[in-house]
């Protein structure tokens, strides 16, 4: 999960599990959930950490969304 490296300040495991997750959305072409995900995953290679859990409060509701969406399908 995004969240456990952010908590922990693990800039190597944000830039891993972001880069999963960023594939896993693209798959759907969520557009801005992907432009998020790869924000952290580049926060995460340059340990910039400071705006990473602003940016997993706004991928959270985009994945939301998407999810929402992707219910209302089945």
């Amino acid at each position: 999960a995004i969240r456990d490296p952010v908590d922990a300040g693990d800039a190597a495991g944000l830039a891993t599990s972001a880069h999963r997750f960023k594939g896993q959305l693209a798959i759907f072409f969520a557009a801005r959930a992907v432009e998020l995900a790869r924000a952290l995953e580049v926060a995460g290679r340059n340990a910039e950490l400071a705006d990473t859990p602003e940016l997993l409060a706004q991928l959270q509701s985009e994945y939301q969304a998407l999810r929402a969406a992707l219910e209302d399908l089945v």
